[in-house]
């Protein structure tokens, strides 16, 4: 079986077989021979159009094998990145990336909180000298 193009799937219909590839029958089933082969001609293919009465009209029409781009419309866009996020997907390298945090240290005004029994604590504590 010849493909017509082969980026489509394959099909048989009507206009690859010729009348004689049928059987006449008294009803309006119409049967394939088994012994039946498609016939295709180069560039053009014969469409038939088998009707109750068991005419059949033939016309000619030219198959075109023209390139197909099907990514033409996709358009890509860019990914927004919150640059103010500590860690995010570097999209060039798909891996993660840490930018470097800064850590604001506050002096303590209130000594209170430091427990002055505890002798890593006791040192700092301006109290206890």
């Amino acid at each position: 079986m010849a493909l017509l193009n082969a980026k489509k799937k394959s099909h048989l219909c009507a206009s690859h077989f010729s009348p004689s590839d049928y059987y006449d029958t008294p009803t309006n089933r119409i049967l394939l021979r088994r012994d039946a082969i498609p016939s295709l001609q180069e560039n053009s293919q014969v469409v038939s159009q088998i009707d109750t009465s068991n005419e059949i009209k033939e016309e000619e029409v030219e198959i075109k094998d023209e390139p197909v781009d099907e990514f033409a419309d996709i358009k890509q866009e860019e990914p927004i990145v919150d640059d103010n996020a500590p860690l995010f997907l570097d999209f060039t390298t798909n891996k993660m990336k840490e930018e470097p945090v800064e850590i604001k240290s506050e002096p303590i005004d209130d000594f209170s909180i430091i427990n002055t029994e505890d002798p890593v604590t006791s040192m700092y504590c301006p109290s206890t000298g």
